[in-house]
């Protein structure tokens, strides 16, 4: 599988899954439906080794405590919405853009755990 990644407004997203798959992959999991779970942990551990400080400043250094770019996750699980940063921050800053994507994830995220059951506290 190709690993190329795309920059979107959201962050970096992983672009071999993004395309339709070749239709032999149809095929494939008709005759080994255990192919999903592989295919399922191959995203997670794509996942969690994009997740966590970039090594870059997208938007100079905003101050003397910035860190620099962070890839987060959001995701519902069950029926919670997780927040992931694969790091221990104190704060986040994000130009509207970002921030009106990352509210749209997390927005979508909460209806996918509302509709899972979701009302943990």
């Amino acid at each position: 599988m190709p690993d190329r990644t795309e920059q979107t407004a959201a962050g970096t997203q992983v672009g071999w899954f993004l395309k339709a798959p070749p239709p032999d992959v149809f095929e494939a999991f008709a005759e080994d439906p255990s192919l999903l779970d592989v295919i399922r942990g191959e995203l997670k551990r794509r996942l969690q080794r994009t997740l966590g400080p970039t090594g870059t400043y997208p938007a100079g250094q905003l101050n003397p405590a910035d860190e620099g770019g962070l890839q987060i996750g959001i995701k519902a699980e069950g029926g919670i919405v997780l927040l992931l940063f694969g790091a221990t921050i104190s704060w986040l800053a994000l130009p509207p853009e970002q921030a009106m994507a990352v509210a749209q994830a997390l927005m979508a995220a909460a209806h996918t755990a509302q509709q899972r059951g979701g009302t943990r506290q």
